[in-house]
């Protein structure tokens, strides 16, 4: 009987941490590619043209003249990120004509910086992702393009507990007479 109640017992803590677990804890996988165009001359605000690699949607940093990837993904409610990697990454080496044309190519790091965090608009949640898609190969120094990968996100409740007002029904100063008492004198 009592190896039974035990066995019991066990089952029910493992579904209710695993209820929980789930409730708690969301993963989301994208997957994305990214269709580059050629060098592109824009001009900069003093008046100097600028050279840069882009893709279709691409988002533009005006510090450094690099193109942005810039993903904004809808999540739950009250919801942060835990965990993001990107995984499953696929690059291509530029051509030599566009590295030679690329400007700002001492900016480009030997691998992805990924910035990300949680915005709200109109009560909805996104996660936002941003990163420059271009990287140096560690061995030969060529800058490479990203043309393939995978977004993994975690996700974490943020368990906001709402606070409310709490007023007192019953108070002994709801009961009886109340009198307006002016003093002459201070003191």
């Amino acid at each position: 009987m009592r190896y039974e109640s035990l066995v019991k017992l066990v089952t029910s803590i493992v579904i209710i941490s695993l209820s929980v677990s789930y409730t708690y804890a969301q993963k989301l996988v994208i997957s994305d590619t990214l269709s580059w165009k050629n060098v592109i001359s824009i001009e900069n605000d003093e008046n100097k043209v600028e050279n840069i690699l882009s893709f279709e949607n691409y988002f533009q940093n005006n510090d450094n003249f690099l193109p942005v990837y810039r993903k904004k993904i809808e999540i739950p409610e009250q919801h942060s990120i835990k965990n993001l990697k990107i995984v499953n990454q696929k690059f291509e080496k530029i051509t030599e004509i566009d590295s030679n044309l690329l400007t700002d190519v001492d900016k480009i790091l030997n691998q992805l910086d990924i910035n990300y965090g949680v915005s709200v608009f109109r009560k909805q949640y996104y996660a936002v992702i941003e990163f420059v898609p271009l990287v140096k190969n560690n061995f030969d120094g060529n800058v490479e393009k990203l043309v393939e990968f995978e977004i993994q996100l975690e996700l974490e409740s943020e368990n906001l507990l709402k606070t409310t007002a709490a007023f007192v029904q019953n108070s002994k100063l709801n009961a009886g007479k109340w009198y307006k008492i002016k003093l002459e004198e201070k003191g």
